[in-house]
């Protein structure tokens, strides 16, 4: 029932902010139904991960501020798609044209979605805390209880503030209780030289404020915090399921872009039946989140560069030629390498071993430029590439700089 209850919450909250964001942005959707609902809830699914962390990093996330700017967004979004209709891409111009005839199996492609999602619709309760497991579904729950990814613990702060009392028996004790009930690293090599348990970190300065930040990255932290303020606890171990039902279906999507719906629809079976996706998206670790981000941005990024669009100009107004583009215009493959760069971006929030991603992409962008086929879809991919990059900059150097400098140094 939890599983029934999450789905009719979260496929709303996906979907709409999606859809008006992108025929904002875009205009026309493409024809293709199935496409058409993937890219928006895709769309839904990376402006809700990121607004939840960008909350969750400043301290003041809450499932009720949350929603407010989730509808302003909306709203917002609605607004430009009215003003811009004059704009509106022509019929003809999709921009997302296969030219495939075979069956869309669209369906067929649904029901498989339908068994992925009875799969793993009830999580591992697993909350250890010194386990990664247990560290990301901790501090996601801490995250919903205080609005913040970084705790406040009392206790850590009263230790630092014994080890300054006048009572010499009270600060020696202290200062035993410091060594003794918190795990120490060697300060030569660690940000993090204390421990209030395996997992969760005391920066070296922090002891006194009692700061304690979870390990790892912290974007999925961010989906279970979002997910228990908005379905209780054990609605936020559903945050593994979620991100592995929208890695099944972004598999399913890339292969049917780039082998027809015959692929796209094995790829999505063999995938959701597989071992190991059932187990990794019913335990509360980032691999789904991972899966999801690369095989989002993989799709968008054929979706700009093997585009079998018709020559037609897609930018035409409807009614007449403006005189000069609408400012707000985005061309379809614009569009798409635009949530390319923004799906690879966010795995520098979500996991250490971005590069391995993002590397060949940055290879790939240096290849474009070089040989001079620079198009205005490689600028909007490296700009949405960029912005999630810098903002993953302020959590290695802020948020989960221990974790990070640590990890890398190790």
């Amino acid at each position: 029932m939890l599983a029934l209850l999450a789905l009719a919450v979260l496929a709303p909250l996906l979907y709409l902010p999606g859809a008006l964001v992108a025929r904002a942005l875009r205009g026309a959707p493409p024809p293709d139904p199935l496409e058409r609902i993937y890219q928006h809830t895709a769309l839904g699914a990376l402006i809700a991960g990121w607004l939840a962390f960008t909350l969750g990093q400043l301290g003041i996330f809450s499932a009720w501020l949350y929603l407010l700017l989730l509808a302003a967004v909306c709203a917002a979004a609605a607004l430009v798609h009215k003003t811009r209709t004059r704009y509106a891409h022509t019929a003809q111009g999709t921009g997302w044209v296969s030219g495939r005839t075979a069956p869309s199996l669209t369906l067929p492609f649904l029901l498989t979605l339908g068994i992925a999602f009875l799969l793993v619709a009830r999580p591992f309760e697993v909350v250890i805390g010194v386990r990664d497991a247990g560290v990301y579904a901790n501090a996601g729950f801490a995250m919903a209880r205080t609005g913040a990814l970084v705790q406040r613990d009392a206790l850590v702060a009263q230790i630092a503030a014994d080890q300054r009392s006048a009572d010499a028996a009270l600060a020696a004790s202290a200062a035993q209780a410091e060594t003794n009930f918190l795990g120490v690293q060697p300060r030569q090599r660690n940000i993090a030289t204390r421990l209030r348990a395996a997992g969760f970190y005391i920066n070296h300065g922090d002891l006194e404020e009692g700061r304690v930040t979870p390990q790892g990255l912290h974007l999925f932290t961010a989906w279970v915090g979002l997910l228990t303020a908005l379905l209780g606890l054990q609605g936020g171990l559903l945050a593994p399921a979620l991100m592995g039902l929208l890695g099944v279906w972004s598999v399913g999507m890339l292969a049917r872009r780039l082998g027809g719906p015959w692929a796209g629809l094995l790829a999505a079976l063999f995938l959701a039946l597989n071992a190991a996706q059932v187990w990794f998206s019913r335990y509360s670790t980032t691999e789904t989140t991972a899966q999801f981000l690369t095989f989002a941005g993989l799709y968008f990024f054929a979706a700009l560069t093997n585009d079998q669009r018709p020559t037609t100009n897609d930018e035409t107004p409807v009614g007449g030629v403006d005189g000069g583009r609408s400012s707000f215009v985005v061309r379809h493959k614009e569009f798409a390498a635009l949530l390319s760069g923004l799906a690879f971006g966010q795995l520098a929030l979500a996991r250490i071993d971005f590069f391995l991603v993002l590397a060949p992409l940055a290879l790939y962008l240096l290849y474009v430029a070089v040989a001079r086929r620079w198009s205005r879809a490689h600028t909007w991919l490296a700009a949405g590439l960029s912005a999630l990059l810098a903002h993953a900059a302020t959590q290695f150097t802020g948020l989960a700089r221990a974790y990070f400098f640590d990890t890398l140094f190790a």
